[in-house]
């Protein structure tokens, strides 16, 4: 049973994301602004074409479990990690998390296709179970609390402080990526 509906707290958390994220001067792009389909594939191709940064995808899980999870690239230990490891400290303090992760397909590639296909790097943020009362109460009551914690993540992993929002946009880093671009993808 099902206690939420994925998309409709997918795209609520994504503009919560969003909306933290321009306070703080990031540029992003979401792959959808309202309740249409969208497939992998045209959602892959979107966030290559924008070239951002960074790229969050936005889930909800389901199958009997409980608290968040994240995934990374299996073939990108650092920065991948870093990034996925800066959201979960921050969601770690506002509920529980089964840790990040990496998830392999049978051909030995990353399973996801958002971290495999894009340019960028990506995770897959799983914000807990649609099938858990326990969740699901929790994502309906603190989407935002958790777009929050992911934009946190996002702003630690770009370099950016979080002590005050700003106007200001970001900088180039020393590698002469702009500090700032992100893509949020939901279900």
């Amino acid at each position: 049973m099902k206690y939420i509906v994925e998309k409709e707290y997918t795209l609520k958390t994504a503009f919560a994301l969003a909306e933290v994220l321009s306070q703080y001067g990031v540029d992003y792009k979401l792959s959808r602004t309202q309740d249409i389909d969208t497939d992998m594939d045209s959602k892959v191709a979107m966030c290559n074409a924008y070239k951002p940064d960074l790229v969050v995808d936005v889930h909800f899980n389901a199958g009997g479990g409980q608290g968040f999870e994240i995934y990374h690239s299996h073939f990108d230990l650092g920065y991948s990690k870093s990034f996925a490891e800066n959201i979960n400290a921050e969601v770690k303090k506002i509920m529980s998390s089964r840790g990040v992760k990496t998830k392999l397909g049978s051909n030995g590639k990353d399973y996801f296709a958002i971290i495999r296909e894009t340019d960028a790097l990506a995770v897959l943020c799983e914000g807990g179970f649609v099938d858990n009362k326990k969740d699901a109460d929790f994502i309906k009551a603190n989407y935002k609390k958790l777009a929050e914690a992911y934009a946190k993540g996002i702003l630690k992993t770009l370099g950016i402080s979080t002590s005050q929002p700003t106007d200001n946009k970001p900088v180039l880093d020393k590698s002469g990526y702009k500090k700032g671009d992100a893509t949020i993808g939901s279900l």
